[in-house]
């Protein structure tokens, strides 16, 4: 196939931007040079100042989740960057504002999903994700459609940002779709989800219990913003939490045992498992 819509593969002298990739499944990032494609007329040219670094991408370089991997495969879709160049039809952006982009880099706009505003639902485009065939963000150079990219606030720092545009959308999806001010939450795993689902639980008015088997993290969620603290290897805390229940449980790790947390989930509330 014909993949030069993401940049040529070149040397250094002729190279404009360089990235970092695996040239083969569970390979060493390695630094690659490569030309940009000619921008397109709805399409945002960025220099890339930080990119997250996601379990995701290690999960795909390693061929655990991505099939049909295109080589060489570079990772990243946390992107914050300084606008370079725009396309002709461009009309939310101008050179030298800071922005972001996130997983996501099309998606057919019309189908019942995109109507809805799922767009990472949209089953119509073949190449819905930031990366592979793309060259993704571990990139000096990143380019895409105008409306998969996000002005960044200006109270928002730019080297902070960047983990908001995946785990942080992870958490606050469903706590925007299932949860309610005042409500309980309980959020289960301490890690790259979990901090962030604590934090903003708290900000959106919840009761935020936090879930962990660590209890050594028990004064860390508490400077969080979590209300409660349960252990989940004690049974005597698990009963309590279920005799208190909780409107919504958001899971982010990777458990197989979720009966003890259904049953702490009150009748019509919800469970949503975000960790694969």
């Amino acid at each position: 196939k014909d993949f030069s819509f993401r940049g040529l593969l070149c040397g250094k002298e002729e190279a404009d931007a360089h990235c970092w990739g695996a040239l083969k499944a569970k390979g060493p990032l390695t630094r690659i040079y490569f030309k940009l494609p000619l921008i397109g007329d709805e399409e945002v040219r960025i220099n890339v100042m930080h990119a997250g670094l996601c379990h995701t991408d290690c999960s795909n370089i390693d061929e655990e989740w991505m099939t049909n991997p295109v080589y060489p495969l570079v990772p990243g879709h946390e992107m914050v960057g300084e606008v370079e160049k725009i396309g002709k039809n461009v009309t939310k952006f101008k050179p030298g504002e800071i922005v972001c982009f996130g997983p996501i880099r099309n998606c057919c706009e019309s189908c019942i999903d995109c109507r809805k505003g799922n767009d990472g639902m949209c089953k119509v485009v073949d190449i819905p994700y930031t990366y592979n065939p793309h060259l993704g963000g571990y990139s000096t150079r990143f380019q895409a459609k105008e409306s998969f990219y996000y002005k960044l606030p200006g109270t928002l720092d730019p080297k902070r940002a960047s983990p908001i545009l995946c785990a942080g959308v992870t958490v606050f999806t469903p706590l925007q779709r299932y949860g309610k001010p005042g409500g309980k939450v309980g959020i289960v795993g301490i890690g790259g989800l979990g901090h962030m689902g604590i934090q903003m639980a708290n900000k959106l008015g919840m009761k935020v219990y936090a879930l962990s088997s660590s209890p050594d993290k028990e004064q860390e969620v508490k400077a969080l913003g979590a209300h409660e603290f349960v252990n989940t290897k004690d049974q005597e805390q698990m009963k309590r939490l279920k005799k208190d229940g909780l409107d919504l449980i958001i899971n982010t790790a990777y458990i197989h045992e979720v009966g003890p947390f259904l049953e702490s989930v009150v009748p019509g509330g919800s469970y949503v498992q975000v960790a694969a």
